[in-house]
């Protein structure tokens, strides 16, 4: 666990660091669905840690999309927002990941009960506020990640206490 953590305090300093670079970076055409199962395969051991299931949605056929990105950045950003949901998540929950693509955008929502849930208005507007934050959070970084593909990162309050967090960036279809 202790080698974890010092690989993700590392690799979020190193961001943190190029954050004001982040829209210089050299940037490619990504297929967004093998990024997500690299993503999610890592984020399985950290789940498992803490325990919580990471369960992944089925991916409708044919919604394979290229998302025009600097890959570290995006796949970073994902990273954070899938960790900050299990973080979230009480021991034995479940953490939902799912994908769609559909009217031009890639959309990534994650769904997971979480335990701070207490009034929803004042914990809704405490995730919305970490958007913009000046010290550089996970969900900050996301948000700028986000922001600088002309996407967008939103958070809804479900019923049964469980929070969705969406990630749409605008992203082309994968040719067949």
């Amino acid at each position: 666990l202790s080698e974890t953590l010092k690989r993700v305090r590392t690799s979020f300093a190193i961001v943190r660091e190029n954050i004001p670079a982040i829209a210089d970076l050299e940037t490619a055409a990504l297929d967004f669905l093998p990024l997500l199962s690299a993503i999610l395969a890592q984020e399985q051991r950290i789940a498992a840690m803490r325990p919580v299931l990471l369960n992944f949605d089925t991916v409708p056929a044919g919604s394979s999309c290229i998302v025009w990105s600097a890959k570290y950045p995006l796949a970073e950003a994902i990273r954070c927002l899938i960790r900050n949901s299990i973080d979230a998540s009480p021991p034995g929950a479940g953490v939902t990941v799912g994908y769609k693509f559909a009217k031009g955008l890639a959309e990534l929502s994650i769904r997971n009960k979480t335990l701070h849930l207490n009034e929803k208005t004042g914990f809704l507007r405490e995730l919305l506020d970490k958007r913009s934050e000046k010290e550089i959070s996970g969900t900050a970084l996301a948000n700028k990640v986000a922001l600088n593909l002309g996407g967008e990162l939103n958070y809804s309050i479900l019923e049964n206490n469980v929070v969705e967090t969406t990630l749409s960036i605008p992203a082309v279809a994968a040719q067949a």
